[in-house]
């Protein structure tokens, strides 16, 4: 007959990592979801890799570090070194870093709330930097000053934990009560997006949604002049890296293709951004690097070009026959040889040209 172990070992907090990635990622998941118009492998991937990215580095990194915080003390202070104790004393830690993420994140979804009831004026680029990610968001992001306010966010809520270590069952009511707020918070936005965004898909009209776009040098492209035409449309940013090394293909495919009745245009979404004065930029940008192409300068909001299509990532293309129609969307650089190929089907299949 075997001795009963003198301590219990302690649960993981599995249901409240699992609440926290939930909460984190609510208006992913609302962002996500029209984009099942496209196809069903993205989004599901995208989906799962944001749950999975979000769950393991939280019970990874913050769990594994109140365990070391507490074994370090066992051991300063000549006490036993049992995991199991010291893993109980340590969930402090993590449960009070989750309290101060799910009342950071909470906030960020209330604003998102706030702008989008027209409450607070037009959606501006800087709330997309608010440190709302947690650990799991701040390691899939590069280092900047949005990830180093989030880990002073992190490091007030481990200051949290420690300070109510002894007061343990007040720290746990005070995580279910913060994660409650911040799924409850999250509910408006994820569903206004899943919604209200425009996500089109091949075969969709799209030059009917669209309004006249001002041209960088000057005057303006009406979407009937698209008719007619098969046009590659390229929605790029003067930051996004993946645009300008795709710029001298789309150079290299429009000197390719000679047929009069395609072209390609590129669409600037700096505006959307929200990342500073947008005209001073493309025009260094368009000294910079020579594109050769014809560049638009789109809006922000819904009625954008951008908005319409429902850019997801940078480059995003957009292949609009004669009748307005979508042929062919990539989210992200097509494949070597992919663009010049549909071009070249597109032109001999679309009797519209």
């Amino acid at each position: 007959m075997t001795e009963p172990e003198d301590e219990a070992r302690p649960a993981l907090p599995w249901p409240q990592l699992g609440f926290l990635s939930l909460g984190l990622m609510s208006v992913a998941v609302g962002a996500t979801l029209p984009l099942y118009r496209r196809d069903w492998q993205g989004p599901s991937q995208s989906l799962l890799n944001k749950w999975v990215s979000g769950l393991l580095p939280e019970l990874i990194l913050l769990f594994s570090l109140g365990l070391a915080v507490q074994l370090l003390r066992r051991w300063r202070q000549g006490q036993p070194m049992k995991i199991a104790s010291a893993a109980t004393d340590g969930i402090g830690l993590w449960q009070g870093a989750a309290v101060v993420v799910a009342l950071s994140a909470s906030v960020y979804h209330l604003l998102l709330s706030a702008f989008y009831l027209g409450r607070l004026g037009q959606y501006p680029g800087w709330i997309d930097t608010l440190p709302y990610q947690g650990l799991g968001g701040l390691l899939r992001q590069p280092l900047g000053p949005s990830q180093f306010m989030a880990l002073g966010i992190i490091a007030f809520g481990l200051l949290l934990g420690f300070l109510l270590r002894h007061r343990s069952q007040w720290l746990h009511r005070l995580l279910w009560v913060c994660l409650a707020v911040l799924i409850a918070s999250g509910v408006h936005p994820a569903h206004r997006q899943a919604t209200t965004r425009q996500i089109v898909a091949s075969g969709d009209q799209v030059a009917s949604r669209l309004q006249p776009i001002r041209r960088l040098d000057g005057g303006s492209f009406s979407p009937d002049d698209l008719a007619d035409h098969l046009t590659l449309v390229e929605f790029f940013t003067t930051w996004c890296g993946s645009c300008k090394r795709l710029l001298p293909r789309l150079k290299a495919l429009d000197e390719a293709i000679t047929d009069p009745r395609f072209r390609v245009v590129l669409i600037s979404r700096d505006a959307a951004d929200g990342r500073g004065s947008v005209l001073p930029k493309l025009k260094s940008y368009q000294q910079r690097y020579r594109p050769g192409l014809e560049i638009f300068v789109d809006g922000r909001g819904a009625n954008s070009w951008g908005g319409q299509v429902g850019i997801t990532v940078y480059p995003t293309l957009a292949l609009i026959d004669g009748d307005g129609r979508v042929r062919r969307l990539w989210s992200g650089t097509p494949g070597e040889g992919e663009l010049e190929a549909e071009v070249r089907q597109a032109l001999v299949d679309d009797s519209s040209l």
